[in-house]
């Protein structure tokens, strides 16, 4: 055999090795849940919609949760923020519901397919090489190609989008695609969906301002960082690394280069002293982070004891993706048990781990404990324990409830009041909103959906009783709930509240959207991942979109 040969070889079983070391999941595509304010919950299993699955596992979230493709995160009387890794981000508001219906790659390309299930959501794209991020809502998606924001969102009775920055397309369903820029909007409203309106930019409300300060903040925090100490990753990855910056400093270790810990730590801080533990079907036992800078320290690179420990970043090749781990440990196990030890960046496959003799967390009683010297009995290395091994810190809820919401006259969003004293009711027949008097017999509906001798639905809309437009949002206080989680409200038929609808499926990526800088998109084959460029192991692809669904739905998702 040549010497070529055998390096050729070598560098295979190398590979091999480090993929097996690494995990399953080490070129997965994983994005983070970076902000998270009052009730926000993900589910990670589930068929179908997840709102409606009484089988889906709701959890509380947190701030630095891992989200993959298939999870769903929703907002109660909160607000979250999801960052991607090159930095783009996603915003939802109260009562919003958003899907990662597909985070995969294809080769270097990074292709995004996410579904607005109900409520408002905000997106600052910026795409790289032949990067492809769609979100779909209502009867229509966004293919954004370019650097773009935008605010989608999808109620009861229509969608609307809004252009705030750069340019995008349109895909309504089954049309080809739809150029808008910035200073324009979409609007399409359920049983009208052949005349959309295109128009100017809605004006803006408070969740926009929210946004545009985070997205500020997010850029400057992370330009100044890239001044202090260059991105470990480059610019395919700076998701976290603004944290690092703000919240610690880098130092020359040696044999090591550059290392960074946080500020304010003595000798006796260790890394998994904070955060929460929980378990995915895909990756086995992850680790959440407490902190605000609690991201890239656990799941890239590893550490370093030097009179104290340090987080390396590790070696970085821009060839090939930034491999990722649930938790940036080693699982070890003997006679008396389990326990993790900080990974080391010059830890070898079949060896023990170099930071063993720095000490480890043995798993006590389902949970994991302090750093406590290894002992004299051997440790072997561990592939992941099982899911008994440890109890998940996060707690199980509910699924969120649907909130019946209206866009007002013009395509701008508002949300429709359901309270007692409320007006306003939803006709399932002519699936619009309507006037109602109490008592008052269905006999006297006439063909347009309004109650006789009453304004019609487009003169209805109920005005803002104080506050911001779009955040007008019932309590869900005032409502019970049926068992499949729609909103029950008191001395009302509960068809008056609108019925979730069967989603169409996001678009797949075409040729000619992959391709840069040669206007938009009109059609052409489909570019669809392949199995070996998928981004996760068997059984995890995409969820199914129901091929049908009521009738006259129009496709919405809800």
């Amino acid at each position: 055999m040549t010497s070529r040969k055998l390096a050729v070889l070598f560098a295979l079983c190398f590979a091999l090795a480090a993929s097996a070391f690494a995990g399953d999941i080490s070129h997965a595509r994983i994005v983070r849940l970076s902000y998270v304010q009052g009730d926000v919950r993900f589910a990670s299993e589930y068929k179908g919609d997840p709102m409606t699955d009484t089988n889906a596992n709701w959890q509380t979230a947190v701030m630095n949760l891992p989200l993959r493709q298939g999870y769903v995160i929703a907002t109660g009387d909160g607000r979250a923020e999801i960052e991607f890794e090159n930095g783009e981000l996603a915003f939802l508001d109260q009562n919003s519901v958003l899907e990662f219906f597909d985070l995969s790659r294809d080769d270097a390309d990074r292709i995004t397919r996410l579904i607005l299930r109900q409520g408002s959501a905000e997106f600052s794209v910026r795409p790289l090489q032949h990067d492809y991020f769609s979100v779909t809502g209502g009867d229509f998606s966004v293919e954004a190609l370019h650097k773009t924001t935008f605010r989608m969102n999808n109620f009861d009775d229509g969608s609307t989008l809004n252009v705030l920055r750069g340019a995008l397309s349109v895909l309504p369903k089954d049309e080809d695609g739809i150029p808008l820029e910035r200073g324009q909007s979409y609007s399409a409203k359920v049983g009208d969906e052949a005349a959309p309106a295109i128009g100017h930019a809605l004006d803006t409300d408070e969740f926009d301002q929210w946004a545009s300060n985070r997205i500020e903040q997010n850029a400057a925090a992370t330009a100044t960082a890239a001044q202090a100490a260059p991105t470990p990753y480059g610019p395919e990855y700076t998701s976290g690394y603004s944290d690092l910056y703000t919240y610690g400093a880098w130092s020359n270790l040696p044999g090591y280069g550059l290392c960074w810990q946080p500020y304010g730590v003595g000798a006796g801080w260790s890394p998994f002293d904070y955060g929460s533990w929980y378990y995915d079907n895909s990756f086995g036992w992850g680790f959440v982070g407490a902190m605000p800078w609690g991201w890239l320290p656990y799941h890239y690179g590893g550490w370093v004891f030097n009179n104290g420990w340090y987080w390396n970043p590790g070696a970085y090749n821009p060839r090939r993706p930034l491999g990722y781990r649930p938790v940036t440990g080693v699982w070890v196990h003997n006679a008396a048990g389990t326990a993790i030890v900080p990974v080391n960046p010059m830890d070898r496959s079949g060896r023990p781990p170099l930071n063993l003799e720095h000490g480890l967390y043995p798993v006590n009683g389902r949970s994991v404990s302090a750093l406590t010297a290894p002992g004299t009995q051997e440790w072997k290395t561990e592939h992941r324990p099982g899911r008994d091994a440890l109890t998940s810190s996060l707690v199980a809820t509910t699924a969120p409830s649907r909130v019946p919401m209206s866009i007002a006259n013009g395509g701008a969003a508002r949300v429709v009041n359901f309270g007692n004293d409320s007006s306003i009711v939803y006709d399932p027949h002519d699936r619009r909103f309507v006037n109602s008097t109490a008592g008052r017999p269905s006999s006297e509906r006439v063909n347009n959906g309004a109650v006789r001798g009453m304004p019609s639905a487009e003169a209805v809309v109920p005005q803002e009783r104080g506050g911001v437009p779009g955040r007008n949002i019932p309590s869900p206080s005032r409502a019970t709930t049926t068992a499949n989680g729609v909103p029950q409200v008191p001395g009302r038929n509960n068809s008056m509240v609108p019925a979730a609808r069967a989603p169409q499926a996001p678009p797949e990526p075409r040729s000619g959207s992959m391709v840069r800088g040669g206007g938009w998109p009109s059609g052409g084959g489909s570019r669809v991942p392949s199995s070996a460029g998928s981004s996760f192991p068997a059984g995890s692809a995409p969820h199914t979109m129901p091929s049908s669904g009521p009738s006259g739905g129009g496709g919405r998702p809800h």
